[in-house]
């Protein structure tokens, strides 16, 4: 599995010499596993609700979340499904149902919104820019037809653990990160992703 968080993260287990695998997981499913030593949460947003839930161990990467529109000078014969779609028990869904946004789905995956988007079957993609980038290019689509449209929120993703995770534990993590990032690491990690970061 490869992404610019977990490659990160797999970089620093390979420093620290620690063996690590990566899986993605529902967050309701990840939560629990958090439990057991040695498990941990790799590029969680850190929003209000979460915040006293978990030991934040280190920042990973910047992101920029919002409303993504599609052009591409095609129009869909097919009626609109939602205004906006968004990925299931993610801080944008809880962010619509906060603000009572009347009109939107929810689906299992981000790819599954993309598709839609593509399709012009909404006219929104809500989610974090830099994967949805990412995503277009796994597809092989033009990313110069995404519109980022606006900018809603500006978290940073996160290495977390369970609260009951030791200290030494966590400022082990955190060093070593600390020192990828002056290093100069992250940068390069994200720029084989993203070329415009």
């Amino acid at each position: 599995m490869t992404g610019i968080n977990i490659e990160i993260v797999e970089q620093a287990a390979l420093s620290l010499g620690v063996s690590s695998r990566s899986d993605i997981i529902p967050l309701k499913r990840a939560i629990k596993m958090i439990e057991q030593p040695g498990n941990f949460l790799v590029g969680l947003a850190r929003t209000p609700d979460r915040e006293s839930h978990f030991n934040w161990i280190a920042p990973l990467v910047p992101t920029r979340i919002g409303m993504l529109s599609w052009e591409d000078g095609s129009i869909s014969s097919s009626p609109l499904r939602g205004e906006i779609c968004v990925h299931y028990s993610t801080p944008m869904e809880s962010w619509l149902k906060q603000h009572n946004h009347p009109d939107y789905i929810v689906v299992k995956n981000e790819e599954a919104c993309l598709k839609l988007l593509t399709n012009h079957l909404v006219k929104y993609w809500f989610t974090e820019f830099h994967l949805a980038h990412y995503l277009i290019q796994q597809q092989g689509l033009d990313n110069n037809h995404l519109i980022e449209n606006e900018v809603i929120m500006e978290p940073h993703l996160y290495m977390a653990s369970s609260l009951n995770t030791p200290d030494s534990v966590i400022h082990l993590w955190r060093n070593q990160l600390e020192e990828m990032r002056k290093n100069g690491l992250f940068e390069k990690t994200i720029r084989r992703y993203i070329n415009d970061y």
